[in-house]
């Protein structure tokens, strides 16, 4: 199968359990065209693969087009006077020039940004691409369909030589109306650009991606790929003169949705909620041998009665206000599962009885001392060698909040502080960050992490992923003392990091590490400025990697 398949909300070895943000890969993708089409909103970003050893590893940048955003209503955009950028003098070292450079494109990015507000908004999709107007556009031969897992095919676009006009754009809208294809979601980002010469228009890169489905034909199809859009900046609205597809892959599944849906639920957060997502966990509470759902944010469990059944229940009776995160496992010794929650005011264990569900009060540890203010990960492992659960718990700090920038942007160690808890096998949690030796880099705006082995020395070791920084990897002792070993094991792993996986990915025995972070399209039009090459290339290199 093409791509990585990669979901989580967290990560589980032998001897480890963990908590995380979830993440989505190409899987969402792929996932697409087997299952039911639907519109979405995900947030973009850029993976890194990382193959540990002991010592050697590599890491792969992987690109993904993931990328949609909330609709407005289309507006006209006036052309800008002028696209031609005067040549910049005495601006090494000063990236305002840069910072100009993109303002003058507002009125396009506007333009593709009003295009496909309208798209999401509007019943009837193809009146609005009739309103687009091409008038010249280019495309490449189409190579055979190569069949894929799943009964998926696919096929990709040689370069643009095909010349096409208007009457052909307009056949083309009329064919995809007789299909009666349906256009369930589309994504358009503005990701280079380039200025006007003597013989060409002012030029755009928009890379795009289009879900759509025939129930005609009982097809789903998945079309992506690049436009590099030519703009007469004389016409308002501003409109494409010419437009060339490129690197274009057309993917499509033919026959009946194997999945189908069996109940629907209201997981609405309250008003008063501090996080938006109910975080799905899913685990058997009732040793029937099937998994049971639980969104403990929103305090609901859907009990599986089997064959797609399930039935609707409460967590708890107990559980604290503005809850965080939690986990299922065994914390106090007596082999029952737990389930542990965390919020800002502390630990609540929830001990289990061996029956289904938790209806006794938690016991509470009141042990951040007012620090937690936005528990974000957990994770559990016996990082002690002591034979019981303990934890680690890291935070997310929101940029720029109360004034306050990232600094280093690309290793801010200013957040919310992480701590390590040791159990003392019967529940009871302490405090132990410094003593680890995890206090240095505590401060991490962490999106996730997870107690692993990645050694092969049969102890747990951390491996923690942060916005404006990157991932970070601490080896145990085997006694719960952690020592840094990110630039040896990573050499650089910078990175807007917002989640990882850790998995076997190339089947050579040893666990690998793949690590997301946040995309940024201002970002990649920015190292399309011509005078993006004033700056020190560090800083071009560190923008380049992190994006």
């Amino acid at each position: 199968m093409e791509g990585l398949g990669a979901f989580a909300q967290g990560t589980f070895s032998s001897r480890s359990l963990t908590s995380g943000r979830p993440f989505l890969s190409q899987a969402l993708c792929w996932n697409a065209l087997i299952m039911n089409l639907h519109p979405f909103r995900i947030k973009p970003f850029v993976g890194c693969l990382a193959s540990l050893g002991k010592l050697n590893g590599f890491i792969l940048i992987m690109g993904m087009l993931a990328a949609c955003r909330d609709s407005e209503r289309l507006s006209r955009v006036d052309a800008p006077a002028d696209l031609t950028l005067a040549a910049a003098t005495d601006t090494a070292g000063y990236p305002s020039e840069v910072i100009q450079w993109e303002k003058k494109l507002e009125p396009i990015h506007a333009a593709i940004e009003g295009f496909w507000d309208a798209l999401n908004q509007q019943p009837d999709p193809w009146a609005v691409l009739q309103t687009v107007g091409i008038k010249n556009w280019y495309h490449g031969s189409w190579s055979p369909f190569r069949v894929l897992d799943h009964g998926v095919h696919i096929r990709r676009m040689g370069e643009p030589k095909v010349e096409k006009g208007a009457s052909h754009w307009e056949l083309l809208l009329h064919t995809g109306r007789e299909e009666e294809w349906q256009i369930e979601a589309t994504q358009w980002r503005h990701v280079a650009f380039s200025t006007a010469t003597s013989d060409r228009w002012p030029m755009s890169k928009i890379a795009f991606e289009c879900f759509a489905k025939s129930p005609k034909r009982l097809k789903r199809y998945i079309i992506r790929g690049f436009l590099r859009v030519g703009w007469n900046m004389h016409e308002e609205p501003l409109r494409p003169e010419t437009v060339y597809l490129e690197q274009v892959e057309w993917v499509e599944r033919e026959g009946i949705t194997p999945f189908e849906y069996v109940m629907a639920a209201d997981v609405s957060p309250s008003v008063e909620a501090r996080v938006l997502e109910p975080n799905l966990q899913v685990v058997d509470l009732d040793g029937d041998q099937l998994p049971e759902m639980v969104l403990s944010r929103v305090n609901q469990i859907f009990w599986n009665a089997g064959q797609g059944r399930f039935r609707r229940g409460a967590l708890s009776s107990f559980l604290p206000g503005n809850l965080q995160h939690g986990l299922f496992a065994e914390f106090s010794g007596d082999a029952h599962m737990d389930y542990m929650a965390m919020s800002g005011e502390g630990l609540f264990l929830f001990e289990g009885h061996g029956t289904p569900g938790f209806p006794s009060p938690p016991r509470k540890q009141a042990i951040f001392n007012d620090l937690a203010e936005n528990p974000f990960v957990l994770s559990a492992g016996d990082i002690d060698g002591d034979s019981d659960l303990d934890l680690w718990m890291g935070q997310y700090k929101v940029p720029y909040q109360g004034g306050q920038m990232p600094t280093p942007f690309d290793d801010a160690n200013d957040g919310y502080p992480a701590f390590l808890m040791i159990n003392d096998g019967r529940g009871v949690f302490s405090d132990q960050t410094s003593a680890s030796g995890l206090s240095s880099k505590a401060f991490r705006r962490t999106y996730s992490g997870s107690l692993v082995d990645l050694d092969r020395d049969r102890d747990l070791d951390l491996v923690v992923v942060s916005d404006f920084a990157g991932m970070d990897v601490y080896e145990n002792d085997g006694f719960g003392r952690f020592v840094d070993r990110t630039l040896p094991w990573l050499g650089v792993s910078k990175g807007f990091g917002m989640g990882h996986l850790i998995r076997d990915l190339n089947r050579d025995g040893l666990l690998d590490l793949w690590m997301i972070g946040m995309h940024s399209p201002a970002a990649d039009r920015m190292l399309s400025c011509p005078m993006w090459n004033v700056a020190t290339e560090p800083m071009r290199q560190r923008i380049q990697r992190m994006n």
